[in-house]
């Protein structure tokens, strides 16, 4: 705890005393506590950094790279990851989240959002009032009544925009025909950039259920998903006939390596 103290006193090495960044006397304070032994003191302090907003960023973002220690170095990027996302976004996000991702699972088998995803789906929309709104109507287009028109003009103007991450927040939302709308935009918006998130839903889908219902419907989802890969990158990986958890597998291996070779990575 001393040596935190002492480094935002005389300021970390390369980055200069906090006070001539004109900020507040009691920032250093707060960021050495993110180092304190009691918890509810790093929490504390967490939270009062965050309500500082974006006007800390650049520093915040030189201490979390200084090596400040393992604890504070954890805890300002989260600090950096909270400022950065939309409150309302964050909402929406946490909406498209609730419930089962399958109404017939037992388990929620839906993949964890990646950080950096839900900062960008911020980006798109969090100071874009339409679409952010358009965002709303896509999360839960129930509001008024009218499902499908809502919902179809939503993706339409999101991908007219080309919120791609926001589109592809979809993929995880619980009312399959969301994800399935959203499968169909992205597909024909043809940006790579949303292929690592359909890989992670894609093996999200990767296992069989029974009951001839529930199997249907997961099996729309699985060919949903699978057909726009295979459109984005520009393979023919599911073939007419596919279906379950062992086809999915295969064709991750082709879409896997058509990935790579597209984005140089092999």
């Amino acid at each position: 705890m001393k040596t935190i103290f002492l480094l935002f006193v005389l300021g970390f090495p390369g980055i200069g005393p906090i006070q001539d960044l004109g900020t507040d006397e009691s920032l250093e304070e707060l960021i050495g506590q993110l180092g304190d032994k009691k918890f509810i003191t790093r929490e504390n302090a967490s939270e009062a950094l965050v309500k500082m907003g974006e006007r800390l960023l650049p520093y915040l973002r030189k201490v979390a790279a200084s090596s400040p220690g393992p604890e504070v170095e954890a805890r300002l990027k989260e600090i950096i990851r909270e400022i950065l996302i939309d409150p309302v976004a964050r909402k929406l996000l946490q909406r498209i989240q609730s419930g089962r991702w399958g109404w017939y699972d037992q388990v929620d088998r839906r993949p964890e959002f990646r950080d950096e995803f839900v900062i960008k789906v911020s980006r798109e929309v969090g100071k874009n009032p339409k679409l952010l709104e358009s965002y709303r109507q896509m999360v839960d287009p129930n509001r008024s009544g009218n499902f499908w028109p809502e919902l179809r003009m939503a993706v339409a103007t999101l991908k007219e925009s080309g919120a791609v991450f926001s589109l592809a927040s979809g993929l995880y939302h619980s009312q399959y025909l969301i994800q399935l709308e959203c499968a169909k935009a992205l597909a024909e918006s043809g940006d790579l950039s949303v292929i690592p998130i359909f890989f992670d839903i894609a093996r999200g889908l990767g296992y069989d259920v029974m009951g001839s219902k529930s199997a249907t419907v997961h099996g729309f989802r699985q060919s949903g998903i699978a057909k726009a890969i295979d459109s984005i990158l520009g393979t023919s990986a599911w073939k007419a006939g596919d279906t379950g958890a062992a086809d999915l597998h295969s064709a991750l291996i082709i879409w896997e390596k058509a990935f790579a070779e597209l984005s140089g990575q092999d």
